[in-house]
This record gives structure tokens, C-alpha cells and sequence, in this order.
């Protein structure tokens, strides 16, 4: 000092900024065994201050293998004013050595820096976390450390608040007992009308217990509900309990008036073929007919004794079928008529006169059934 420098009095002293520093470290677990290192040092000191101290900027990356009694890893990084560094340590149980310079150091022929370093490390390794019933959740954290449970109950089983068999994680209604099937909540009556929705086929009409819930319909809507309608299928009248009013009866005057215009039906003379007039006749036999929708009739036809036997009974079957074939085409059910001829039997007149014969000469409508 006295070499170079000239001593003199001095009373008053100068400031030395401190060497302040950003330190970064990051480490990253790959495996419960292999880890990466990385670490930051950075002057926060100007290099243009006078009478500084500073750190060294540097930036390290470690790999490192590491159990609980060895450890080995493999540093590299980039240091101020001596460059690149690579180096390499272990650790046996609590002693570690290890140099952040030794594989540069031996490869490079211009080495800037050089370190070496060892210690005793003692480390306190955390307890493994008790976890007693074995549900996953660690017994500090488990409010029922005795018994299993997930971790959404804290550990603890779910209950059954209102004992329906439903636990109360899956109990829409964990305070009123329901069925599993309603999702532990009670079968409710949306209806109002006095049958529960789980018995009820229509849970949002309200209808009748006899008949599941449902209101009673009118399936022939005939204005009469089906619960009293004697004739469900069929439309009737309300006077008639829902069943269509019965047919009217063939009177003893409806068959005279049927008499009176069969005698006026008029074929061509030894033909089976009508006369057009009896065509009006007919459509009267027709309407008459309709009006006893329940009747059956059967056509007979008769001849006079004219003519040989065979040929008069074929005659008389001929004319009864073709009156039937005319009632049936013009609206008359098929299944309420019949035919028959009986030729020159039963006659109704003397057969030796000509008005005898042409009264015998006849077709007659004769009720069947009613």
C-alpha cells in the first residue's frame, strides 16, 4: 500500500454496495427417482458502479439420479468470466462430494475455474401418510379414519339419513324414504286424484282408482262413458245405457202390406224375367225391408199347375231367386234373405180357372226371424 498509493488524512469514509443477487432455482420430479435442476444467479449490481462487490451471473442445469441413500448428479452451466463448467457428484447416505467444474476442468486445455467440494448432508425424510381403513384419503385428512369411504365424504361412508335403503349420495330425497326405483324419494300423486304416479297410468290426469288413474273414455263416441256403456263399441243413445236402440218389430201389419205387394209382382209369361213394372213394386218390398235392419225374410215362389211338373218347379225357383237377387243389389243384406220354390204345390186357388191359376202364379215375402 505504501508502494503505490500516498497515505494522507482522511475524516470522511465512502459507501460499498453489498453484492445483491436474483437467485432462481427450479426442480422437476420425472420419476419418484429422476430429477432435473435448474439454477439462476444474477447480478442485480451495475458493472459501471465504482467500488462494487458483485456475484458472478451464472445459469446451471442438473440431471441427477436420487434415492434415499445415494445420489448422483451431473452439473452444467455457464458462469461469468470462466464459461462453460461441467461436473459431476455423489452422495453415499450423508456424505456427498462433488465438483461443478471437474469434467471441463479435465477435457479443456484453457480452464478458467476449478472447485471441489464436500459435505455431510442429514436429511429428514417425511413419514409416509397414515391411512388406516385403506379408503385412499390419509387419516389427517379422513374424518372417519376407521372406516372406508371416498374422498368426495371426506373419507367417510355415505349414510342413509331416512333408512330407504337409498344411500344419500344417490337419494334425490335424502330426508324422505322412497323407493330405489323413484330414486330414494316418495311416489307423489301429480294428478291429485288419489292414486299414487307409480300405480297410476295416467300420473297427470286424474281419473278413477277402477280404472288405473285414467279418466273413463267413450270409445264409440256415442256421448256415453265407457265405465256405463253397455254397448262400448258400438255408438248408441244415452236412453239405450250406450247400446244402439233395438230394431223395430215386424208387425202383422208390416207382413200384410209385404203380402199385398208380392201378389203385384209380375213376371213375362213363362220366364223368370220381370216385368218392368214390378220394378216400382219391388223398390217399395226394398224400403220396407231396410226399416227392419234385424229381420230375415225368405222369398218363396209358387206356379200354377200349368206345364209339367219339373219345369214349374225349376220356374218357381228361378223367380223366387231373381226377386232376392233385385232386394240384395237395391241395399238388402244378403244375410238376411233366402230363396225357395215349391212349382205347383200349395196352391191358393182353384188351378181349373183362369183367375184361379194367376192367384197361384205368385211370389210371397215370409218373415223368418226377428
Amino acid at each position: 500500500m505504501s508502494t503505490y498509493y500516498t497515505l494522507v488524512d482522511s475524516r470522511s469514509g465512502y459507501k460499498v454496495s453489498l453484492p445483491t443477487a436474483l437467485h432462481f432455482n427450479a426442480d422437476w420430479s420425472f420419476t419418484n427417482h429422476l430429477y432435473v435442476n435448474l439454477n439462476t444467479d444474477l447480478s442485480l449490481v451495475s458493472k459501471e458502479k465504482v467500488g462494487a462487490t458483485r456475484v458472478a451471473n451464472t445459469l446451471s442445469l442438473t440431471p441427477r439420479f436420487e434415492s434415499k441413500w445415494f445420489s448422483f448428479y451431473l452439473p452444467m452451466g455457464i458462469v461469468q468470466y470462466s464459461g462453460f463448467q461441467a461436473g459431476a457428484g455423489l452422495r453415499l447416505g450423508p456424505l456427498y462430494l462433488g465438483s461443478g467444474s471437474v469434467l471441463s476442468a479435465l477435457v479443456s486445455d484453457n480452464t478458467k475455474a476449478a472447485d471441489v467440494y464436500a459435505g455431510l448432508k442429514i436429511p429428514i425424510y417425511q413419514g409416509e401418510a397414515k391411512d388406516r381403513d385403506g379408503d385412499g384419503v390419509i387419516d389427517k385428512l379422513d374424518a372417519c379414519p376407521k372406516e372406508v369411504g371416498p374422498e368426495e365424504n371426506n373419507g367417510c361412508p355415505w349414510g342413509d339419513a331416512d333408512a330407504d335403503g337409498v344411500l344419500d349420495n344417490e337419494d334425490k330425497c335424502p330426508n324422505e324414504a322412497g323407493p330405489t326405483e323413484n330414486g330414494g324419494c316418495p311416489w307423489g300423486d301429480s294428478d291429485n286424484d288419489g292414486i299414487l304416479d307409480n300405480e297410476d297410468a295416467c300420473p297427470n290426469i286424474a281419473g278413477p282408482l277402477e280404472n288405473k288413474g285414467c279418466p273413463w273414455g267413450d270409445a264409440d263416441n256415442d256421448t256415453v262413458l265407457d265405465n256405463v256403456d253397455q254397448c262400448p263399441d258400438v255408438a248408441g243413445t244415452v236412453e239405450n245405457n250406450g247400446c244402439p236402440a233395438p230394431a223395430p218389430k215386424v208387425t202383422e201389419a208390416v207382413l200384410n202390406t209385404l203380402s199385398a205387394y208380392a201378389k203385384t209382382i209380375l213376371f213375362n209369361n213363362g220366364k223368370s224375367t220381370l216385368k218392368d213394372a214390378s220394378k216400382a213394386v219391388l223398390d217399395n218390398i226394398v224400403e220396407v225391408l231396410q226399416e227392419y235392419p234385424d229381420a230375415h225374410f225368405t222369398i218363396n215362389g209358387y206356379t200354377d199347375s200349368s206345364g209339367s211338373e219339373a219345369l214349374n218347379q225349376r220356374l218357381s225357383e228361378d223367380r223366387a231367386s231373381t226377386v232376392m237377387t233385385y232386394l240384395i243389389e237395391n241395399g238388402v243384406s244378403s244375410s238376411r234373405l233366402s230363396h225357395k220354390g215349391y212349382g205347383e204345390s200349395n196352391p191358393i186357388d182353384d188351378n181349373s180357372t183362369a183367375a184361379g191359376r194367376r192367384n197361384n202364379r205368385r211370389v210371397e215375402v215370409v218373415l223368418v226371424k226377428q
